[in-house]
Parts: structure tokens; C-alpha cells; sequence
């Protein structure tokens, strides 16, 4: 006797069944002992599509900051990922010694891996020694020159003049220069990966917290108006900086004369810290036959675990004005209690390694947009906030005016 053809509601009930069984069996074995510690949205308990979805919405991190508002400082955000909302947590989770490693987020990219791609700790190891040289204080200075041309040909607008007649060095020439330990040189494809990674680091990161901080000055005059009072004692004029020439290379000050400034360091660290450009937290997984203590709470192996700093930036340890730009919070006499919660370049064996160019970049460009221009708000400046990885200023509109100085 041949058996029925099952009919479509059938074909559904079954698929439904799996289904269930799927995500309701781990969520009621709990096999990481999470339901009974800690609280979220109860879809992120089933499934990892709450925050997949949630990020399609390009402001993930305002979310998951609404999200330890409500439950705390430990959230659920998927079936074995906990959020913890506290900046003690940033070297117990991602300092030297915490022996956690990468998850299969940073597999996403699908190119071979790069310094912040790389999963296996010995093969990071690996990739980050042989270019940490390229990046070290005393190295970075070499890229000064290139940096500044750049700044010039911003201002204006086509010229490729060199400062001094200095080519300074750029990223292809250093990384060509790299060897293996065998002596080898790095393959092509490593190049490409290498490359496209400093362009994403050295752009997007930089331009969005320059953005930010333009914003944040423009609806801050008086703060505005202090680091250009600043900028004007220490970056002096010259008669090539004439106003109708608009050169600018009277205003493009040396690294050395701006790197030590108190206000302008200030400014760069407040925006940093406020707009938070990699705002969600870094994922982590706790590997086989390991187990990390986290405030408390024990983790086993295979539990995902982050710190988000968009939400730690804005926490009580800054103070009852967190979610406030203020430059001067920098300047007060706890300002060095609060430097150990400020890790815009994460922390620990994974932090970025172009955190010294990067800072460079920030204050250069900074000090020689703020010394020549003011910015003023508009009745329609709003900064518009695009997040998918990087928290992207996405739009924003100021008035910028070539500022009558002597």
C-alpha cells in the first residue's frame, strides 16, 4: 500500500517543527546558563537575526545602548553573545592576558587575512610584527610630509605641492619593504589585503571623527573659539598665507609644533570619545577548555562576549554630562582617572596598530582646518549617524568661512 503524498500544510507543520526544535531546545538546555544570569530581548535569546536585523537600521549601537538602559549591564544580544555595558570590563575582555579569541564575524570579509582580520592568535602575531615598525612613534613621523601635502592640496583644491621638497614615504613603498622571517617578501594577495584595510582604518575612522568634531564645534562657538585662540598663539602667519593666494602653507603647522597643544588634544580625545566610530562591541569568543571572569560572571568556552564603547563612552564614569561634548573634561584634574575607560583604539594585543598615525592625522588636520576657517551652524545642521561597521557621518551641513586673522 503506497503512502499519501504529504499535503502542503503538512510540509509546513513539519518545517515549523524543525524550526522550533531548532532555536527552543538550546534556549531551554541553556548549555551557557545565560537565561537565568541575564536579561535582553527575548528573540535574541533564540536567535542571532535580532541584531542582524537591528543592524540594517544603520544606528546599531544607539540600540544596544537603549538595551542596557533598560536591563542592565549585561545584556543578551544572541544565543550565547553577551553584551556587558561596563568600562571595567575593556581589559578583563580585551587586554593582554585574557586569552579570548576572534569569532566568525571578522570571517565576513571573505579577503585573506589582514591584521584585524586574522583569527588565530599566532597568526596575528605574526602579520602585526612584521609591520608594527611602519607604525611605531619615531616611524610615523616619515609619513608627516605626505600627510601635510595632502592637507595643502585640500586647501588648494589641485595643487600636489610637497612642503620643504620632501616626498615623504607612503603605505605601498613601506609595505613592499616588508619581509617574512624567512626573508620572503609578503605575497600579492596579502598587499591587496593589507592595503584595503589602511585605507578603510585610515579614512573612514579619521574623516567620521573629523566630522564629528566640526559639528560639535559649530553648534559650540565658545569651545570653537577657545581652540582657535590656542591655534593662533602657537601656528603663526606668513606672507604666503595671503587670504586672495589661499595657499595655506603659512597655517599648515608641523607635527611638533601642534602634538602637545592642551585644548586641541582635548577636542580630538572629546570627539573621539563621543561619536565612537566602531561603537559596537568588538565580539570575542572564549576558546575550548577555557573559561574568563567577567565582573563576577563566569563564561565557558564558547560564549561570545563584547563591550560596546558607544554605550561605555556615555556611561557614569565620565561623569553626569557623558552624553555631552565637552573638551574640557580633558583638562580637570581627574582627566588621567579617565584615560584607562578611553580606548577609541581598542585595547590590549588587538588594538590598532595605526593608533599613532591616526592621532597624527587627527591633529594635523584639525589644527590647520581650525586656524584658517570657522565653521557655524546652520538652522538645519543635525549630524546624521549612518551605522553598519563604522559609525559613518553621513550628513551635515555647516557654514565654513575663511577666518580674518593676523
Amino acid at each position: 500500500m503506497l503512502a499519501e503524498p504529504l499535503q502542503p500544510t503538512q510540509y509546513a507543520a513539519a518545517l515549523g517543527t524543525i524550526a522550533l526544535t531548532y532555536y527552543l531546545v538550546p534556549y531551554f538546555l541553556d548549555p551557557y546558563n545565560y537565561r537565568r544570569r541575564f536579561s535582553g530581548p527575548w528573540l535574541a535569546g533564540l536567535t542571532g537575526w535580532w541584531m542582524s536585523y537591528n543592524a540594517l537600521g544603520g544606528n546599531h549601537s544607539e540600540i544596544v545602548r537603549k538595551q542596557h538602559e533598560k536591563y542592565g549591564a549585561f545584556v543578551r544580544l544572541g544565543p550565547n553573545h553577551i553584551s556587558i555595558a561596563d568600562p571595567d570590563a575593556l581589559q578583563a575582555v580585551y587586554g593582554h592576558g585574557s586569552g579570548v579569541l576572534k569569532t566568525d564575524f571578522y570571517k565576513g570579509s571573505g579577503q585573506v587575512p589582514n591584521v584585524f582580520t586574522s583569527m588565530e592568535k599566532s597568526d596575528h602575531q605574526m602579520r602585526r610584527k612584521r609591520i608594527a615598525n611602519i607604525f611605531s612613534q619615531q616611524n610615523i613621523l616619515a609619513f608627516e610630509p605626505r600627510v601635510r601635502e595632502h592637507i595643502i592640496h585640500l586647501l588648494k583644491r589641485g595643487s600636489r605641492e610637497t612642503l620643504d621638497g620632501k616626498q615623504g614615504a607612503d603605505f605601498i613603498d613601506k609595505l613592499l619593504q616588508v619581509k617574512n622571517e624567512d626573508g620572503s617578501s609578503i605575497s600579492i594577495e596579502e598587499l591587496y589585503s593589507e592595503t584595503f584595510l589602511f585605507l578603510l582604518a585610515g579614512s573612514d575612522t579619521s574623516s567620521n571623527t573629523l566630522s564629528s568634531l566640526c559639528y560639535h564645534l559649530a553648534i559650540n562657538p565658545q569651545m570653537q573659539r577657545e581652540l582657535q585662540t590656542e591655534l593662533d598663539q602657537h601656528i603663526p602667519l606668513d606672507s604666503s598665507d595671503d587670504s586672495e593666494e589661499q595657499t595655506g602653507l603659512g597655517i599648515v603647522p608641523e607635527y611638533e609644533q601642534i602634538k602637545d597643544l592642551p585644548y586641541l588634544n582635548a577636542c580630538i580625545k572629546e570627539a573621539l570619545r563621543i561619536h565612537s566610530t566602531v561603537g559596537t562591541g568588538l565580539p570575542r569568543v572564549v576558546p575550548p577548555g577555557k573559561t574568563l571572569k567577567v565582573a563576577g560572571h563566569t563564561f565557558k568556552a564558547g560564549s561570545v562576549i563584547s563591550v560596546p564603547s558607544y554605550t561605555t563612552n556615555r556611561s557614569s564614569v565620565w561623569g553626569p554630562d557623558a552624553s555631552e561634548f565637552r573638551p574640557e573634561r580633558w583638562l580637570e584634574e581627574n582627566a588621567g582617572s579617565l584615560n584607562k575607560y578611553f580606548v577609541p583604539f581598542s585595547v590590549g594585543p588587538r588594538s590598532c596598530i595605526g593608533r599613532n598615525l591616526a592621532n597624527m592625522d587627527l591633529l594635523l588636520i584639525a589644527a590647520t582646518l581650525f586656524r584658517r576657517y570657522s565653521v557655524k551652524a546652520l538652522p538645519t545642521t543635525k549630524l546624521e549617524i549612518h551605522e553598519y561597521f563604522v559609525r559613518e557621518a553621513a550628513h551635515c551641513e555647516v557654514a565654513i568661512k575663511l577666518r580674518e586673522v593676523v
